[in-house]
């Protein structure tokens, strides 16, 4: 009896000690808002080869990438402050401050059937992780090539919607 106890005494110290001498692989997660970045830090456009966060294409079969000039980004801008305002999704003190300036924002410009639409995704933060062993590293996607969703979905800090050029109509995507 006197050694069954001894040898559980033992195979206890020996499991407490092997826990404590293991590393603990913790990583240290920070959330960057957009409302405290530099306005020229907040606009991607995305590329052609751009994947949603499953690593999937963006752009289907039938659909071909179309660059963005800036005169149509002040336009697709202007479109969805609007809309943000219609819907009452827009936290502006009464149209006092642009509302855009609290989203990063990307935006993907391509052609389907002779008809011009641009993907716009809204995010008003961004989640860098640093592994604890690599403080230094940043694993965080590219956001001219990764539309950034880490919630999966429509919400107030996070939006996705679609411009069709040509009718001038946007709606949550």
């Amino acid at each position: 009896m006197r050694y069954v106890l001894s040898v559980i005494v033992i195979v206890v110290c020996v499991i407490y000690w092997v826990n404590e001498q293991a590393p603990i692989d913790r990583e240290l997660v920070i959330r960057r808002w957009a409302k405290d970045a530099p306005s020229d830090e907040k606009v991607y456009l995305l590329q052609r080869e751009t994947t949603w966060m499953n690593k999937k294409p963006v752009l289907g079969a039938g659909q071909r990438y179309k660059e963005i000039t800036e005169e149509k980004l002040r336009f697709v801008d202007s479109l969805l402050v609007g809309f943000l305002r219609k819907e009452g999704l827009a936290d502006d003190d009464n149209g006092k401050k642009n509302i855009l300036e609290q989203y990063y924002r990307q935006y993907l410009c391509y052609e389907e059937k002779g008809k011009t639409y641009v993907l716009i995704n809204l995010y008003a933060y961004n989640v860098d992780r640093h592994p604890s062993r690599y403080i230094d590293q940043i694993i965080a996607p590219c956001p001219y090539t990764r539309v950034i969703d880490p919630l999966k979905g429509n919400n107030k800090d996070y939006m996705r919607f679609l411009l069709d050029m040509d009718k001038r109509a946007l709606r949550f995507y």
